[in-house]
């Protein structure tokens, strides 16, 4: 009876919080497998630079790097928590045996509709060689890459936009401003991948009732 109420009483909090909170800040957590040997602090940059894209779209994002040897015990838990997503950076011959775009810098599983998307995947070479060509720094660019394809998992098929950091594909000046970290979220973009992230959150909550 008590694990009843307390399950009970989490889901009542849940969506009492859900009513309240429409533009309050979530949290999802990002496990990162990097399979291209990026260097522990040029990640952290990047994640960095991700992170605070997310944060001004009123989503706090914690990050857990998922490969040996420094995997956490930590990465082995919330695998089927559908606020978990999964990023996983992939060398140029990995990359191309996923997508057929030359132009691509990253993919997202989005899925069925109504589902929900967990999977993305970046190519860092091509991220490297955009940074070359606009004469910028790599690192941030690679984060605005993961937080695009992020967007994707959380806005679903069809979520590119004029412009900002679901722009697709970005030219020349949205490189060169992601280098000042100037492209964000639109407004409308913001409040629905907020609005997602509720979502699976009450998902997670429904499934922990069962």
């Amino acid at each position: 009876m008590t694990l009843l109420r307390s399950k009970i009483g989490l889901l009542l909090a849940c969506l009492c919080g859900t009513a309240d909170a429409k533009d309050s800040p979530v949290e999802i957590t990002i496990d990162v497998y990097d399979y291209s040997g990026i260097k522990s602090d040029a990640l952290l940059n990047a994640q960095g630079s991700a992170g605070e894209i997310l944060r001004r779209a009123g989503i706090d994002a914690k990050w857990r790097t998922c490969l040996e040897p420094a995997r956490p015990a930590s990465c082995d838990s919330g695998v089927d928590d559908v606020t978990h997503l999964v990023v996983k950076i992939l060398p140029e011959p990995m990359f191309r045996k996923i997508t057929t775009s030359r132009d691509q810098l990253g993919m997202s599983v989005t899925g069925r509709p109504g589902g929900f998307a967990l999977d993305a995947y970046v190519c860092l070479e091509r991220v490297m060689n955009q940074a070359t060509l606009a004469k910028t720094s790599w690192t941030p660019l690679l984060g605005a890459t993961i937080t695009h394809e992020v967007g994707h998992l959380l806005l679903g098929d069809n979520s590119h936009f004029a412009n900002g950091i679901m722009r697709g594909p970005w030219g020349l000046r949205e490189i060169k401003e992601i280098g000042v970290r100037r492209l964000d979220f639109a407004p409308q973009q913001a409040e629905k991948m907020r609005a997602e992230v509720r979502r699976r959150v009450l998902n997670r909550t429904a499934s922990f009732l069962r």
